[in-house]
């Protein structure tokens, strides 16, 4: 049913998106375990972690998918 292209396309995209999912979530996780571990205050921990992973959601879209 569906052409041999459009299913390459769909597979490079879709493996993309898992690398990008994995991105955001080694990005989050290794900064608040860090933190966690010299014992930052819950809220600055958070905050960090997500400006980490914030700024690696925006490097690796522009590498991936721009």
């Amino acid at each position: 049913m569906i052409p041999d292209a459009a299913r390459d396309v769909m597979n490079h995209l879709a493996g993309q998106l898992v690398v990008l999912i994995l991105i955001i979530g080694i990005a989050y996780a290794i900064p608040y375990l860090l933190l966690s571990l010299i014992r930052v205050p819950a809220a600055i921990r958070n905050l960090i972690a997500t400006l980490v992973m914030l700024a690696a959601i925006y490097f690796s879209f522009d590498k991936l998918f721009l």
